[in-house]
């Protein structure tokens, strides 16, 4: 029998080869960096429409009725000394929990010259307002393009808004006092366990699932609720959630 031979790669061969592999590899690289710019790109792109749906989101949860809207137009037209006035006090009366008193509320020299009704109605408006954006966890970079929509200026949006933050711990204290008593989930946690046997049963081969519910009442204390369920059990709580949900979209609309 003939020895069977086998043919080995020359030197030119093998670098040919590996000048393919090293092109390859070049390529390669650069299609994933043009990918990498094309994605950073698109990021740019989107950021100026995350932003707008930032803001309308901000909007629909402030939930600002349009009587507020105009007494927000009112406290628009009012001047600087007089607008500051106003959203010192509308922030110090959302800190308390008691109403204001309206002597004191006239009595700063730079509302002297302000129409009663208009500086009530600009009032009103400006506390709604402290009050839904202490809800909605607003802060500075999204609150001002909505006060900007109400007609506010430069200068008065950046009154309310340093009046604002440097009560906003205040208030949310103070909010929390005035809501109900129940406390809220913060937070959840849960994990799957798979029980192969128990005491009982030799085999059994369910799967449970362990859930914690991290509430926090009123006053700041927080707590935990824990449960176990089996899989129909957690599907017709999911269930009873969607219903309770749409339930208060529909009093809500």
């Amino acid at each position: 029998m003939a020895a069977s031979s086998r043919r080995f790669p020359t030197q030119h061969q093998g670098q040919m080869v590996s000048d393919t592999m090293l092109m390859t590899s070049f390529a390669r690289d650069a299609a994933m960096a043009r990918e990498m710019e094309n994605d950073r790109e698109l990021d740019r792109e989107a950021e100026p429409f995350c932003g707008f749906y930032s803001i309308c989101s901000l909007i629909t949860a402030m939930d600002l009725s349009e009587s507020v809207v105009q007494g927000l137009g009112v406290a628009a037209g009012l001047k600087q000394a007089a607008f500051a006035a106003l959203v010192t006090e509308a922030v110090n009366a959302a800190c308390s929990a008691s109403a204001p008193d309206p002597a004191s509320l006239f009595a700063d020299p730079a509302l002297s010259a302000v129409n009663v009704a208009e500086a009530k109605l600009a009032f009103g408006a400006l506390v709604t307002t402290v009050v839904e954006a202490t809800k909605a966890n607003a802060d500075a970079a999204t609150l001002g393009p909505v006060l900007e929509d109400c007609r506010l200026s430069a200068a008065q949006i950046e009154t309310f808004t340093s009046s604002f933050a440097s009560k906003k711990p205040e208030i949310r204290a103070s909010l929390r006092k005035t809501a109900f008593g129940l406390p809220h989930v913060v937070d959840v946690d849960w994990r799957l366990n798979y029980y192969i046997k128990n005491n009982v049963l030799e085999k059994m081969d369910q799967p449970r699932f362990l859930i914690n519910l991290r509430t926090e009442a009123a006053d700041n204390k927080a707590d935990k609720v824990q449960f176990s369920c089996d899989m129909a059990q957690l599907q017709d709580l999911v269930a009873k959630l969607k219903e309770a949900t749409k339930s208060l979209e529909l009093v809500s609309s």
